[in-house]
């Protein structure tokens, strides 16, 4: 049997590899949806091998969303500008009308922005999850695909047993999939009590899955923190068995210095979302002390009703200035540094640095090639800062997920995007 093999050449390699290596003029092979080699100038080609020219431009791993709710780009643009937007807004919203055919319409929306946008995988947390899972598989995307739980009645589950049972079910029939690797999200430290959370890390534990979480976000859950007697989200976490390296802290504004040694010495992954944060009017995550001590963070957009868009090169480009900002100096995180935590960083908070985050012999082959007739692409002096603060999702041009082209020419490949958007447009016609 004949082997799938794509060459990409005459591109600006920027593999985001331990040493950071940049190739000019250089060449990507993968064969069945693994890279096989990589180097300077154009490799053999034989009537059998796929080949693309970059035309010059800029060929990166593809970016990692980590962390989002997909199926709420139905929400987008409702409730911006309303106080306690989660309890007297989202809620409420999400009991009225989210449902399995809402999660589909809705996570279609999501996937299709992402991958026009360059990314090749998210992580989500929501109700119905194995629709997301399941959209997601189908539009070629990865997603590392949380199952929510919490303590009061959602829409896919009446009581906190049938949302274990739910979310036990859901892990169990999605962990063989090639782009779908299933966990648990109870949904912050105020949502269950402390009995439920440790049954969630024993869950966890026996099926072999990550858990993600809202942690240190909003001043709501500093006061559940007070009333229950404990000094902080990480501090209480960590006492009752929930840090390790299996776990995914979303937000993470409400730190001190002790906080973030734990998460150090825990070896949890972070998701810093920049936009989400400020225009909530939650805080700015002390991000600079984060990667001072080593803690793997990326870069999340959460919902698109949250901050308006799934677009990652938005969250870069905001991310620097409100360090520095923070920090009162303008050499605070270079461009590499953001770009880092869009890639790499991102991939090794998921626990998927292995497997991607970085153009390597043996990565699963998730690239993104962006435009080079681009005027934001254009001159090239730094490409690091190009790509964070030049470049928009639109300047993206074509994108593979495990060696499969799924974005070809700014637009998708494995679904009708107009017909996506329309269903979305029929979904809420009535609302």
């Amino acid at each position: 049997m004949t082997k799938s093999k794509t060459v990409i050449y005459n591109a600006n390699l920027i593999t985001m590899d331990d040493e950071n290596k940049v190739i000019d003029n250089g060449y990507l092979v993968f064969v069945d949806g693994l890279i096989h080699a990589l180097g300077t100038g154009v490799p053999e080609m034989d009537e059998n091998t796929d080949s693309l020219d970059a035309n010059g431009g800029l060929v990166t791993p593809g970016l990692i969303n980590c962390h989002t709710h997909a199926p709420m780009s139905l929400f987008r643009g409702l409730g911006d500008d309303e106080p306690d937007r989660l309890q007297r807004y989202i809620f409420p919203l999400e009991e009225k009308y989210v449902s399995p055919e809402f999660v589909r319409t809705g996570t279609a929306l999501s996937c299709v922005e992402m991958l026009l946008g360059g990314t090749t995988c998210f992580a989500d947390m929501y109700f119905f999850e194995e629709e997301v899972a399941a959209t997601a598989s189908e539009l070629g995307i990865r997603v590392l695909a949380g199952q929510t739980l919490m303590n009061r009645t959602a829409p896919d589950a009446a009581t906190i047993e049938d949302a274990f049972t739910r979310a036990i079910n859901f892990c169990e029939d999605w962990s063989l999939d090639d782009l779908v690797t299933p966990c648990l999200a109870p949904h912050a430290p105020y949502s269950l009590d402390t009995k439920q959370l440790k049954h969630v890390k024993n869950v966890a534990n026996d099926l072999g899955v990550k858990i993600q979480m809202h942690v240190a976000e909003s001043q709501f859950e500093m006061q559940h923190l007070q009333k229950i007697n404990q000094p902080s989200s990480i501090k209480y976490l960590d006492s009752i068995g929930l840090l390790d390296n299996q776990f995914l802290a979303a937000h993470c504004i409400h730190l001190d210095r002790n906080d973030i040694e734990l998460l150090a010495e825990r070896k949890c992954g972070v998701s810093h979302n920049p936009i989400a944060n400020t225009k909530g009017a939650h805080g700015t995550c002390p991000l600079f002390e984060l990667l001072q001590e080593e803690v793997e963070v990326g870069l999340g957009t959460d919902s698109a009703m949250s901050g308006n868009s799934l677009d990652l090169f938005r969250q870069m480009s905001l991310t620097a200035p409100l360090q520095r900002l923070r920090k009162n100096d303008r050499t605070v995180l270079v461009a590499r540094d953001i770009f880092r935590m869009a890639t790499i960083g991102g991939a090794k908070a998921l626990g998927m640095g292995e497997q991607t985050g970085s153009l390597e012999v043996g990565k699963w082959s998730d690239v993104v090639i962006f435009d080079a007739e681009s005027i934001r692409h254009t001159p090239l002096h730094d490409p690091y800062a190009t790509l964070v603060y030049s470049l928009q999702a639109s300047d993206v041009k074509d994108v593979f997920v495990g060696g499969r082209r799924v974005v070809k020419e700014k637009k998708i490949t494995l679904a009708d995007s107009d017909l996506i958007r329309k269903q979305g447009v029929n979904f809420i016609a009535d609302w």
